[in-house]
């Protein structure tokens, strides 16, 4: 389920949407934007991965950039036009479409960890958030708005106490799920 969420925001670490205020992280560099114990970062360098190759569109080499670390959000995704405009270096994310040759930001496997472990299974996470909310369905993910970050869906999934499974949860709410987590 994070990949439904995470795939939702992902625009949100374009530097085009953050110069043109289209990003909910706009204004929220070197802030926390989430959970201590979340990692998250942009690879174009995975093996067999979607999206990776050596180099972006431009030329620039693809890099793994690392967007959250340790829940602070840490940089965003540049091509050659953004990078100069927001004076930094280009992430090696520039696409060109072959049609209109257009620059636009490519989405290249994002991948999040927990502390310092890739998460490869529910097990590891419940390891390493002993108490939290496990949702293993969502409905509505793709209403969520990724410039306002407003969302209202509806969730199933496992309560977890002490890193093992404590009761089912159904058809809870965002609402609901703000109050339960508190």
């Amino acid at each position: 389920m994070s990949n439904d969420f995470l795939g939702v925001f992902a625009s949100s670490f374009s530097s085009d949407a953050v110069q043109k205020g289209k990003s909910l992280l706009a204004d929220r560099l070197h802030t926390r934007i989430i959970s201590p114990l979340i990692n998250i970062t942009d690879s174009g360098l995975l093996p067999a991965g979607l999206g990776s190759k050596p180099l972006d569109d431009e030329g620039f080499p693809t890099q793994a950039t690392s967007l959250v670390k340790e829940g602070v959000l840490r940089s965003f995704l540049f091509n050659a036009y953004t990078a100069n405009k927001g004076k930094a270096a280009s992430t090696g994310n520039a696409v060109r479409e072959v049609s209109r040759h257009s620059r636009r930001r490519r989405y290249k496997p994002l991948y999040r960890a927990i502390g310092r472990l890739l998460l490869h299974s529910p097990g590891q996470a419940f390891q390493h958030s002993p108490n939290g909310l496990y949702i293993v369905d969502a409905m509505g993910v793709h209403t969520a708005n990724p410039i306002s970050g407003d969302f209202s869906i509806g969730v199933t999934g496992l309560w977890i106490e002490n890193g093992e499974v404590a009761f089912p949860v159904k058809k809870l709410s965002s609402r609901e799920i703000c109050s339960f987590l508190q």
